[in-house]
């Protein structure tokens, strides 16, 4: 059942979400062929200033819409994790997602996902986007072989990589997605207290504080701990301590975020 109700909510997210990934995309291939041929025009044609700055222009244009578009997609990422938990457990939908035979564990879990695989998405498509603009400048630069580049690049990699370094992106990979995961579960935590029957009148006021405030206890609880390993990063082997303390930490706020949610959706929801 968790991967059918995933299904529907990455599904009624993408309506919104997907055709903004294509744009940026399809935007990024336009504007990393606008570059390159003001890259191949500086080279060629000396000094025809008007030339160059019309493509100057028409590309500073182009990078604008690019930023307004990465902008977009950050508020509309945000909204869609908010609206999908706001409107779907706490608002009028709710009487019929609670009428399912489901567990509530499950409802949140597949919000939960949902709202992580989208900001993951979001994130890539933004690098993506960036890696388009550059890899189409340098294929259409003459003087760039960007194949045995890219080949040469790939093979400093492989010589400079070890299983230290490897292991380190590992664990820093795990800490990002616990700490998505527990910042996902703090504005959850948030709509749920603000949506308490004695904030009727005041729940996004309400929800927007203890967000806020909750953040500021975790950081009260936490930094003393990670404060020494902080400030003591010396070597490799210290950052990996470093990187497992804090992994263990992220885990306990997540869970214990989790379960302070379902327990209020149980015994707390105001339908």
């Amino acid at each position: 059942m968790l991967f059918k109700l995933l299904k529907y909510e990455i599904k009624a997210s993408g309506r919104t979400l997907i055709p903004l990934y294509i744009g940026i995309l399809a935007l990024s291939v336009v504007i990393g062929l606008a570059f390159s041929g003001l890259v191949n025009q500086v080279q060629y044609n000396g000094f025809l200033f008007s030339a160059f700055e019309e493509a100057g222009t028409l590309s500073g244009l182009l990078m604008l819409l690019l930023f307004a578009l990465y902008i977009a997609l950050g508020v509309l990422t945000i909204l869609s994790i908010i609206q999908r938990f706001n409107n779907n457990l706490l608002g009028d939908e709710g009487f019929l997602m609670f009428t399912l035979p489901v567990k509530s564990t499950t409802l949140l879990l597949s919000k939960l996902l949902a709202a992580m695989c989208w900001v993951v998405l979001a994130g890539f498509i933004g690098f993506l986007s960036m890696s388009i603009i550059v890899a189409m400048i340098l294929i259409f630069t003459p003087e760039f072989n960007f194949f045995n580049e890219l080949a040469y690049l790939w093979e400093a990699v492989i010589e400079n990589i070890t299983f230290e370094k490897i292991s380190l992106m590992l664990k820093s990979l795990v800490l990002s997605l616990l700490d998505l995961c527990g910042v996902i579960l703090t504005a959850y935590w948030a709509m749920m207290i603000g949506q308490l029957q004695k904030f009727a009148n005041h729940r996004i006021i309400v929800s927007f504080v203890a967000f806020f405030v909750i953040n500021w206890l975790y950081s009260v609880i936490t930094n003393p701990i990670l404060g020494p390993f902080s400030y003591n990063i010396t070597s490799y082997e210290v950052f990996g301590s470093y990187l497992w303390v804090h992994i263990i930490i992220s885990a306990i706020e997540a869970i214990a975020t989790f379960f302070i949610v379902n327990f209020m959706t149980q015994k707390y929801l105001n339908l």
